[in-house]
């Protein structure tokens, strides 16, 4: 059977036009993630008696989307002196460029933002449909007929309900969701780090979370400052970065 070679052309670009936009759909909702400057940086104080490292881009626990919604750092502060120091939560600080203060976050503070977060991002599943019909020999020519649609559903937290849109067991569905947004949250508490009293010849370690950085900041220093108990003296160090967007 012949068929027209302008219908089979027509076909084509119309396949090769919706594979291109299925390719777009799939990178609706991506974003850039930022990487920060130095990895690593450490600094001491008080005679080089008490050290502080800090380590950026470095979270590999659990959730893992974690970095998309905070930042994070892993601090290490080490006491190498005869005499006891005090960190608290409030002696970690966090400015940017503009100013602006962004003090640590506990851990159940962090996870309620990522909880958050994850709730609110929408998702969008694209459909398509390829018809084709049949004609004949009219003038001389052959004459067909074809269609192409498409069409597409967004689900959230929780998702799309609607029991004449969705006609699968929603018993299934609800778990299934239910453990995809439900994730492991246990290494943002076991790993954080705790302040308060370091005694000497000791150290503590973890991770600290502020909120996550606008895309306009691109330069900020972190501050931390401890006390040394019996002298009753604070030092003050500070952390310079720069933060790169791809």
């Amino acid at each position: 059977m012949l068929i027209n070679k302008d219908y089979k052309v027509k076909t084509v670009f119309f396949i090769l036009l919706f594979t291109s936009f299925l390719t777009g759909c799939t990178s609706y909702g991506s974003r850039s993630y930022s990487l920060i400057t130095p990895e690593v940086r450490s600094s001491t104080s008080d005679k080089k008696n008490v050290k502080i490292t800090i380590s950026s881009n470095v979270w590999n626990g659990n959730p893992e989307n974690l970095p998309a919604y905070l930042t994070a750092f892993y601090i290490e502060i080490e006491n190498n002196s005869d005499l006891p120091i005090t960190v608290q939560y409030d002696d970690i600080v966090l400015i940017d460029q503009f100013r602006n203060q962004y003090n640590e976050l506990l851990p159940d503070m962090a996870s309620n933002i990522i909880v958050q977060k994850s709730k609110s991002k929408w998702y969008f599943h694209p459909s398509i449909s390829i018809g084709f019909g049949s004609g004949g020999y009219y003038g001389g020519r052959y004459r067909g007929s074809y269609g192409i649609g498409y069409g597409g559903y967004g689900y959230g937290y929780p998702y799309n309900r609607n029991p004449f849109y969705w006609p699968y067991n929603h018993a299934y569905y609800n778990n299934y969701y239910s453990g995809y947004y439900d994730q492991d949250y246990s290494d943002l508490f076991t790993r954080s780090l705790v302040p308060g009293v370091i005694r000497p010849n000791a150290r503590i370690s973890g991770f600290v979370f502020f909120k996550k950085l606008p895309r306009e900041v691109n330069t900020f220093e972190l501050y931390i400052s401890y006390r040394v108990e019996s002298a009753d003296k604070q030092y003050n160090l500070t952390f310079p970065y720069s933060v790169l967007v791809y």
